[in-house]
């Protein structure tokens, strides 16, 4: 790449450096190229937003002292002084950072300002940032270039991860994309403890042994992806001892599993009783009688639930199409209104995968 004429716009904000082509590890030579044009990226000193889309080490980026995000998601950071020299940075989106031998010194806080931070691995952006207050990062530490993948979670990993955790004395909200329950249940019992309000879960939703932690949750998010009939049984125990809990905001992605489909009322019915659940957010194809159901036990048993968004995304859905999804939602909105009038019932269409926030629609 030549970024010449992009050096030459020094009042530029917003840059990404996208190589949608990358497949695999780039020889030497090219890297050098690449690090060697990312230095001239000097210049631009009023920049506060910079994605790169490269596979390698940058640690080669210039000081940018405006900077406050940084996303660089298949990248490592090899240099934590690049870091230092961004002040100002809120939000950061990496693979890894590691740090030298010879920078174990370091200040202990580098990242005052950092608020989100996306991670491949947790590595020691802890120690860089315990004001963080939004972390996202896989139990089971992403792969690094040349690696076939991640490895599985030992006892130490899970226990090191718990320990960086309790590090983090402001953490509000944890999205943990994988792993099984066993995996998770030590990590998130720290994060009660750390007062953490929302909590996004990705494949090991409806287990009962993640009931403490999600019961403690404000902001609760989970995508399960079992199909099994005893994954059914439990997804319909969970939702029942859940009754009590503090979820004021429930998300949830339901594929189209045939216990789904076939048997709406057995389960959705059951987030009526939850006594503080006040928003509801399904990712869904629904039959809208099921919501209906809902609604109508909504008023039996005073729920405080007001609001239903029913959200549909291209990414995730072949059939039907948006319009016929939108049709069908305007029937079922207008069945939950007609059962209890309190509730507000919309659909929306999700934002594409190039939109999504990183952190998930908080």
């Amino acid at each position: 790449m030549n970024l010449g004429p992009v050096a030459a716009l020094p009042s530029l904000r917003h840059l990404r450096l996208l190589d949608e082509s990358f497949s695999g590890r780039l020889k030497d030579d090219i890297i050098i190229q690449e690090r060697q044009q990312l230095m001239r990226l000097s210049t631009l000193t009023s920049l506060t937003q910079l994605r790169v889309a490269l596979g390698f080490d940058v640690s080669e980026l210039p000081a940018l002292p405006a900077l406050r995000s940084l996303r660089c998601r298949r990248a490592q950071l090899h240099d934590r002084q690049l870091l230092s020299s961004c002040p100002q940075l809120t939000e950061l989106d990496i693979l890894a950072v590691t740090a030298a031998p010879e920078q174990q010194a370091a200040p202990p806080c580098l990242l005052p300002q950092l608020q989100r931070a996306v991670l491949g691995r947790l590595g020691g952006v802890v120690a860089l940032a315990p004001h963080l207050r939004h972390l996202t990062c896989p139990l089971r530490p992403a792969p690094l270039p040349g690696q076939s993948g991640s490895r599985p979670v030992s006892p130490p990993q899970s226990d090191m991860f718990t320990h960086a955790l309790s590090q983090l004395s402001q953490l509000r909200s944890l999205y943990l994309p994988g792993g099984s329950a066993g995996d998770i249940s030590r990590a998130l019992q720290q994060a009660v403890a750390q007062q953490c309000t929302r909590l996004v879960l990705r494949i090991c939703g409806w287990d009962l042994a993640l009931l403490p932690a999600c019961r403690a949750m404000h902001t609760l998010e989970l995508q399960p992806m079992e199909s099994d009939s005893a994954f059914a049984l439990r997804a319909v125990c969970w939702l029942a001892a859940m009754q009590d809990s503090s979820v004021r905001e429930f998300v949830c992605y339901l594929p189209d599993f045939p216990w789904i489909t076939a048997a709406p009322n057995a389960w959705l019915p059951l987030l009526a009783g939850w006594r503080s659940l006040r928003r509801l957010v399904l990712h869904s194809r629904l039959i809208p009688g099921s919501l209906q159901a809902l609604a109508a036990a909504c008023a039996r048993r005073g729920s405080p639930l007001t609001r239903i968004e029913l959200r549909y995304s291209e990414q995730d859905q072949v059939e039907p199409t948006y319009e016929a999804w939108m049709r069908g939602c305007g029937a079922a909105c207008a069945s939950v209104e007609r059962a209890h009038p309190a509730i507000t019932c919309i659909a929306v269409k999700a934002p594409g995968a190039e939109d999504v926030d990183a952190y998930v629609h908080h």
